[in-house]
């Protein structure tokens, strides 16, 4: 750990292992054989070459070493490393076997302690075996002044603070899905108004910020849009803390879904549901990403034009910016229903795909091409005013718009002039809304 190594070398005729297994298990024993169990039967180890192993978790390695600056006293290493992230886990789990005391003694004494220390004082305090009682209360005094500081510094050290801790609160509830434990408190959502600079207060505000002694409570009074575009805040957030990592799968948050209230009862949800904020965390491939935060922030423009250049991506092995009526009729239904999915959830259904085809179907549309059905559709979705048909200039790119007026460029991809909402596009959207009822979605 000192170090500051994963991976480390065993010679089999090392001989403190020779010496350690003759000991406490058999003096029959070889290291060779002792090695290829951890390795192949337990899987504590992972070789990496030729006799150069990791732990097949660091978190094999951290507690280990928890375990042996315990053994040996050694907490001066840990004070000083406190401010070093690769130590963090390691203090954590000393943390929950030992006193805490000097370690958030420690922090509590640092003229400007860093978000991240901070935020690993109180989990040394949640954790810990023992922590001195006028400590403890030092510490949740200084988070509690912090969060009602009119100091716009002190305010965000413990806002942050408050956020990272909650990151860690959330509940599993599937493979794909964790649900926080709480809702999101008056303290939180000032500081996504303070970082964006966006005035989405309250109406019962009187002011830009909340009143005096209410930072811990639950905030209320939040509109769906304002919700929603806080949770892309904290999806940027949360990533920008774990870095430029490469994955295929991203993190994002969003607000429960009805059933997912009914399921998953926590605290006061009779009182907050309609207007608070109670979090879901989930994952999506990662090149969806852009176009979750279009939609959660309501930028219906940029949504619209990510839908397009994702469904060629998707859609089409041909280097053409559109799709044609074999690409539309072989659209992988898993990305149509997320792409749907999202669009629904976005615009609590007034938006997407497949409520454009419940639309077209109840016009008569969908088992064959039907001109004037096809008109009566862009009358009613607004894609022709005073029967002309509008230029994607004149798209109403705001949720006042009617009902399934967009996603609108996804149909066809880059092509959006006038010439292409005639009878082409017509047959074209035909075939996605044919494809939207196989693939069995429903707004």
């Amino acid at each position: 750990m000192e170090q500051q190594k994963i991976e480390f070398e065993l010679i089999d005729e090392t001989s403190w292992l020779r010496k350690l297994l003759k000991n406490v298990v058999s003096k029959n024993l070889e290291p060779a054989e002792f090695i290829d169990y951890i390795c192949n039967l337990i899987g504590l180890l992972v070789e990496n070459d030729f006799q150069f192993y990791q732990f097949a978790h660091l978190s094999f390695q951290e507690y280990l070493a928890a375990c042996q600056i315990k053994k040996l006293k050694q907490e001066e290493l840990l004070i000083s490393n406190i401010r070093n992230s690769w130590w963090t886990e390691t203090i954590r789990l000393y943390a929950a076997q030992s006193d805490a005391t000097k370690l958030i003694r420690v922090v509590l004494d640092m003229p400007s302690p860093s978000v991240d220390v901070m935020a690993l004082a109180y989990d040394c305090l949640e954790e810990s075996l023992r922590v001195d009682e006028n400590v403890r209360q030092q510490l949740l005094k200084r988070l509690e002044h912090g969060l009602e500081s009119t100091d716009p510094e002190i305010f965000k050290l413990a806002a942050q603070v408050s956020l990272i801790r909650r990151f860690k609160n959330f509940i599993r509830i599937s493979e794909e899905l964790e649900i926080d434990n709480s809702y999101i408190t008056y303290a939180e959502y000032q500081l996504f108004l303070d970082e964006t600079g966006e005035s989405r207060q309250p109406q019962h505000w009187q002011s830009k910020r909340f009143q005096s002694g209410d930072a811990k409570k639950t905030i209320t009074g939040i509109s769906w849009e304002n919700a929603l575009r806080f949770c892309a805040w904290l999806g940027e957030r949360y990533r920008a803390r774990l870095g430029n990592q490469l994955s295929e799968m991203t993190v994002h948050y969003r607000l429960p879904e009805k059933e997912e209230i009914n399921q998953y009862s926590i605290n006061n949800d009779s009182q907050f549901p309609e207007s608070g904020i109670l979090l879901v965390k989930f994952q999506l491939p990662s090149r969806y990403s852009k176009f979750a935060d279009y939609l959660w922030s309501w930028e219906w423009k940029k949504a619209d034009k990510e839908t397009a250049d994702l469904m060629i991506q998707v859609g089409t092995k041909k280097s053409e910016s559109c799709l044609d009526e074999e690409d539309i009729e072989n659209f992988p239904c898993d990305d149509l229903r997320l792409i749907d999915y999202m669009w629904v959830y976005a615009s609590k259904g007034h938006f997407g795909f497949s409520v454009q085809k419940n639309i077209y179907q109840r016009l008569g549309g969908m088992s064959k091409y039907h001109n004037n059905v096809w008109i009566d559709f862009s009358d009613r979705v607004g894609w022709r005013i005073n029967s002309s048909w509008i230029d994607y200039s004149e798209v109403t790119l705001k949720y006042k718009a009617p009902q399934g007026h967009l996603p609108y460029r996804g149909h066809l991809g880059g092509d959006t002039t006038r010439f292409s909402w005639s009878l082409r596009h017509g047959r074209i959207a035909r075939i996605l809304f044919s494809r939207v009822q196989t693939c069995n979605l429903y707004s």
